[in-house]
């Protein structure tokens, strides 16, 4: 009788891990294959004339980029790029179209909550190892995936320009620091934990921008 019971839980985990990750397979696909409303662009271009096409098409990469970090984990990020912050919001102006894509692309609604501070830099931290891991970069070496990089690449007045070599530096000394024993302060519903999301981020090393 226990054994069946045993048996019986062990089918469920194996079938409620594999609808969670089907479920995650669809909503990558969406949130990658999706069309942001042509108003955005329309109206961003009103500030940013200079920008072609072709660099538009960056910024929505960069903008799916974004999200995508959420899609895989509940933990707080930071938004590194300005151009992005700002289609982002245009994209919120959107409000049911913005509703119905957090639902099917996150299974949630993700609001707009700006960080400052030291945890606004833990929560930078956490999105440069995450941003690189979305790319197949090692967090320590200093090549700046999309959404950090874009301000600069596309010369973005005001935009946000970022030292790889000083954020791969924090991302080596978060990792010495937790594998010495640090103890995470992060109790965000993240099940992919990884070394930047440690809680000794803030006191063990610090990004650049």
């Amino acid at each position: 009788m226990l054994f069946k019971f045993l048996l019986l839980i062990l089918v469920g985990v194996v079938i409620y891990h594999y609808l969670k990750r089907r479920r995650q397979q669809e909503q990558f696909y969406y949130l990658n294959h999706y069309r942001f409303p042509s108003g955005i662009r329309r109206r961003l271009a009103l500030k940013y004339p200079e920008l072609n096409d072709a660099q538009w098409q960056q910024v929505e990469n960069a903008m799916r980029q974004y999200f995508r970090l959420h899609a895989k984990s509940k933990a707080a990020l930071a938004m590194p790029s300005l151009i992005v912050d700002e289609y982002w919001h245009e994209f919120i102006l959107h409000t049911a179209v913005y509703e119905e894509f957090c639902k099917k692309a996150l299974g949630r609604f993700l609001h707009h909550t700006p960080a400052t501070g030291a945890q606004g830099h833990a929560d930078l931290q956490r999105t440069w190892v995450r941003a690189c891991r979305d790319e197949g970069l090692n967090p320590a070496l200093a090549t700046l995936p999309l959404i950090f990089a874009i301000d600069a690449a596309l010369a973005i007045p005001g935009g946000q320009h970022y030292s790889g070599a000083q954020l791969a530096a924090a991302a080596q000394s978060t990792s010495s620091c937790s594998s010495s024993g640090c103890s995470s302060t992060d109790r965000s519903d993240d099940n992919d934990s990884d070394s930047g999301d440690s809680g000794c981020s803030s006191s063990c090393g610090g990004g650049g921008d």
